[in-house]
């Protein structure tokens, strides 16, 4: 789910079945063209439905991040560490196809061309959750 699919009500309703969140990432550097941003973002959407279809009732699509900038890393560790204090367990940040991560993240798993299909993704999910099952 988006996260514009919630009103108050309804997240105090659900929050115990969302433990992940997803971050579509763009990665723009302000240098590419019309056609080259929209065929990154058309890539990028195609890897959230690898997501959000299967895994519909535990994810939610938060915003994405567009730019890349320097101070990223520090940036996302914040944002991670907020999103964890409403509740999430897992943070996922999905990357656009061909855009490359130079900063470490403390992201529980990047979705990213080391990735890049629907299979693979889905079960590297599926072994982050069984993973924290396995730690309990």
């Amino acid at each position: 789910m988006k996260f514009t699919d919630f009103n108050q009500s309804i997240w105090n309703e659900t929050s115990a079945y969302y433990d992940t969140c997803v971050i579509p990432y763009s990665g723009l550097t302000g240098n590419e063209t019309p056609p080259r941003v929209v065929q990154l973002l058309s890539g990028l959407k195609e890897r959230l439905e690898w997501i959000e279809v299967p895994f519909k009732g535990r994810v939610i699509t938060y915003p994405a991040l567009q730019y890349c900038f320097e101070g990223f890393s520090e940036f996302t560790n914040y944002l991670i560490n907020n999103l964890r204090s409403v509740g999430f367990k897992f943070v996922i940040l999905v990357v656009a196809p061909s855009v490359i991560i130079k900063q470490e993240c403390a992201f529980d798993l990047v979705i990213d061309d080391r990735n890049d299909d629907s299979a693979k993704c889905k079960e590297e999910i599926l072994q982050l959750w069984r993973k924290d099952v396995s730690n309990l």
